[in-house]
C-alpha cells in the first residue's frame, strides 16, 4: 500500500471514531491530516511514523511560524498547519542536536549548508488544500529548502461519505 492509502485509512478511522463519540455532523472543523517525516543528515536522523492530526488550538498559539492567510476567518488552527508545525519543531530540534522537542528558539529560516535538514515530509488532507494552509506549504519548503514535500489531499465529498 502506497503511504497516501495509509494515510487515508488512518485518519479515516479517528475521524469516525471522534464523530461516532460526540454524536455531531461532520464540519470543516473536521477536516484531519496525517504527515510523517524522515530526516535524514543529521546526528540525531529521524525516520517519523505516520500521524493523524486534526483543528487544532496549539497550532495558533505559534503566531509568527508558518503565517497563515486570514481570508473570512481565522484559519491559524488548520490542521495541515499543525502538522507542518509539528514536523518543523522536531526539525529545529534534530538540527539543533537536542533530544527535547521545541527546545530554543526556531532556527533561522531558509536553512541550508551543512546543518541543512535533508529529508522528505509526507502530508495527506481529507479536503483540498485552502489558500492559506498552500501558503503554510510554501513557507515550510522555503525553511527547509532540502526537505522534499508531499502533499496528498481527497476531495470532502468523498471524506463526508
Amino acid at each position: 500500500a502506497t503511504w497516501a492509502r495509509l494515510a487515508r485509512r488512518d485518519s479515516w478511522r479517528e475521524l469516525r471514531d471522534a464523530l461516532a463519540s460526540s454524536g455531531q455532523e461532520m464540519s470543516s472543523q473536521d477536516i484531519s491530516g496525517w504527515v510523517a517525516f524522515s530526516e535524514l543528515s543529521s546526528p540525531g536522523a529521524q525516520l517519523s511514523r505516520g500521524r493523524v492530526t486534526g483543528f487544532s488550538s496549539a497550532a495558533a498559539a505559534e503566531p509568527g511560524r508558518l503565517v497563515p492567510v486570514f481570508r473570512e476567518h481565522d484559519r491559524s488552527s488548520h490542521a495541515e498547519r499543525g502538522a507542518l508545525l509539528m514536523v518543523a519543531s522536531a526539525l529545529d530540534t534534530l538540527l539543533r542536536g537536542s533530544t527535547e522537542v521545541g527546545a530554543g528558539p526556531p532556527l533561522a529560516d531558509k536553512r541550508d549548508g551543512p546543518t541543512a535538514a535533508v529529508g522528505a515530509v509526507r502530508l495527506y488532507t481529507s479536503h483540498f488544500l485552502c489558500i492559506s494552509c498552500l501558503a503554510v506549504c510554501c513557507q515550510f519548503k522555503q525553511m527547509f529548502p532540502s526537505m522534499r514535500l508531499a502533499v496528498s489531499m481527497d476531495d470532502w465529498q468523498d471524506t463526508k461519505r
